[in-house]
């Protein structure tokens, strides 16, 4: 009889340390999201710092997709306006104010979204017709006059080349004196012949 409260004991024991378990597997699960998320906002942030808005545009949109936080749309639409997509930058910062009413920044992003409606109203309304084209001559229509000979630059080469020449003549001039005396020194100098 004791054998069998112990061995039910033991049963509920580890039957309970199991569930306890699972329950902490669960409760880590969102943290290993949330630092893929963080990972994956950096990474936008720098793509974005560095102009590469397409990269920055694909990490905010799996970073919020991961973590669901709002202010990822704000980054979404701010990016997404940067690449001109009017429609998906709207769509994202309505989704913004719609998650974050009382948002800090709610009168600029209603200002922008004031002005993307009216972008993509104003693309909508443009007829889709051909627009005109404009024709570029490849051809320059003022007289053309004979080129002039810059005779000054040819003096100017000339005049660098002598110059080097005459400062080469005079280090080689100079190399060729040396009669292996030590130079004339003054009295405050000591000269070392070997080191």
């Amino acid at each position: 009889m004791i054998a069998r409260v112990l061995l039910v004991l033991a049963l509920t024991f580890s039957l309970a340390r199991s569930s306890h378990a699972q329950d902490d597997e669960v409760a880590s699960a969102p943290t290993e999201r949330d630092s893929e998320a963080r990972a994956l906002y950096q990474a936008a942030v720098v793509a974005f710092d560095e102009g590469r808005f397409e990269d920055a545009l694909r990490l905010f949109r799996r970073a919020y997709e991961l973590s669901e936080r709002p202010e990822l749309l704000f980054n979404v639409g701010t990016t997404a306006d940067r690449l001109r997509r009017d429609e998906e930058a709207l769509e994202a910062f309505e989704a913004y104010l719609a998650a974050r009413p009382d948002a800090a920044n709610r009168a600029s992003v209603e200002a922008r979204i004031e002005v993307l409606r009216e972008a993509i109203s104003n693309e909508r309304a443009a007829p889709t017709e051909a627009r005109p084209v404009v024709l570029i001559h490849d051809y320059d229509e003022r007289p053309t006059e004979p080129a002039r000979r810059k005779w000054w630059i040819g003096v100017l080469v000339a005049a660098v080349v002598v110059a080097g020449a005459a400062t080469l003549a005079v280090v080689l001039a100079t190399r060729g004196r040396s009669s292996g005396e030590d130079p004339p020194h003054d009295a405050s100098f000591a000269t070392l012949g070997r080191w």
